[in-house]
């Protein structure tokens, strides 16, 4: 992949590539951030700048031996581990190996591709990726090996946090000892849930949100509208892949404010029967789409908190009036009630992606707004005049 490929992050792009051209190449580095922020993209960039026999002052030449074999991730000294599961059916080991074909396919379809992505592709079912031992001894040994082409062998291990102690252990020594001209680039979007004896031995990139404006470029690549790409970058966060779920499922964002609005109108009147129907409608989502909900339901909250202190200008969500007056909602999300409707919803979004029963997430959560929206406003009257 060329750093032209990678959309946004021009400062840390530029860093990488200096850092390449001086020889200052830090043989364990370890970028952290969720994945739509594109840490995979600069991990298989920079090491096909790195490996590149014609690079220019910005980005590989794309066209040497090397830069062939990195674009179909075929290249003999660049290897990958990630979460897997055991093949069905196979007495085979659970190794990245054995999934090298469905690896490349996700990564060059799905390249900030999310775990859910990925375990949709080789079909886990109920099953829980990890990356066991039997994977770390793989790493050992073909780390081993000396190189085929170029200079440096390359592991890029997505995903690090599903490591488990016994495999994370076996890699330690290799990781602070390596084999000469050895490379290790970690990909984590949860970088506190790696063991810090790893995180230690490594040099640490924190990488920073997409800037609305790199969102939406790359959705007018991909043929987006300018006014829908605005729409689908002010509400992405960032996230390259909250960014593309907006865009595949345009239909959806009119349908949410329609479910948002029934749903926060049973709230609010506390109608008990109708708030079960609501809440079970909502269920029905199916685990993603009901993220994708609470995202937006989460956004509508924010807005409505800004116009009620006189920012309309900083709103990002954008309900017609007619549809739902949003100054209207605003009187009843305030100071008093905001922190803890967006602790709800951000609980509810946490215990939805770890496969709680969405029913009950759902109900439990539509109660808890019906108390929130009835709490008084008493403080910050000043911000009122």
């Amino acid at each position: 992949m060329l750093f032209a490929d990678v959309i946004g992050q021009a400062p840390l792009k530029a860093r990488m590539i200096q850092s390449i051209r001086t020889g200052r190449i830090a043989h364990a580095q370890f970028f952290s951030g969720k994945l739509g922020y594109g840490g995979l993209p600069l991990a298989l960039a920079y090491v096909q700048y790195l490996s590149c026999k014609n690079p220019s002052e910005f980005d590989a030449c794309g066209t040497c031996p090397s830069c062939v074999k990195h674009a179909k991730l075929e290249h003999p000294d660049l290897h990958f581990a990630f979460p897997v599961v055991k093949p069905p059916g196979s007495t085979s080991k659970a190794i990245s190996s054995a999934y090298l074909k469905e690896w490349r396919g996700f990564v060059q379809a799905q390249p900030c591709g999310t775990l859910n992505d990925w375990y949709d592709v080789i079909q886990v079912e109920n099953k829980q990726g990890a990356i066991n031992v039997d994977e770390s001894r793989e790493i050992m040994q073909v780390l081993s090996l000396k190189t085929f082409e170029s200079e440096f062998k390359t592991l890029i291990l997505w995903v690090p946090e599903l490591l488990n102690p016994p495999a994370a252990n076996k890699l330690l020594k290799i990781i602070e000892e390596p084999p000469q001209k050895t490379l290790f680039l970690f990909v984590s979007e949860a970088p506190d849930r790696v063991l810090t004896t790893i995180t230690s031995r490594t040099q640490q990139t924190a990488l920073p949100p997409l800037t609305d404006a790199d969102l939406r470029s790359g959705l007018i690549a991909r043929g987006t509208s300018e006014s829908s790409a605005d729409a689908i970058a002010a509400l992405a966060e960032g996230d390259w892949n909250k960014a593309l779920f907006s865009l595949e499922h345009a239909a959806e964002g009119e349908a949410n404010a329609q479910l948002f609005i029934h749903w926060v109108r049973q709230a609010f009147t506390a109608n008990g029967a109708e708030l079960v129907k609501a809440s079970d409608q909502l269920a029905g989502l199916g685990r993603e789409g009901l993220k994708h909900f609470l995202e937006y339901s989460t956004a509508v909250l924010r807005d409505a908190f800004l116009i009620g202190y006189k920012l309309p200008e900083l709103t990002r969500v954008g309900i017609s009036k007619e549809v739902f007056d949003l100054s209207k909602f605003a009187t009843f999300i305030h100071g008093e009630n905001i922190y803890d409707l967006m602790q709800l919803f951000a609980t509810a979004q946490r215990d939805i992606s770890r496969n709680g029963n969405a029913k009950i997430v759902m109900m439990d959560l539509s109660i808890q707004i019906t108390r929130a929206l009835h709490r008084k406003r008493t403080a910050f009257k000043e911000l009122e005049s």
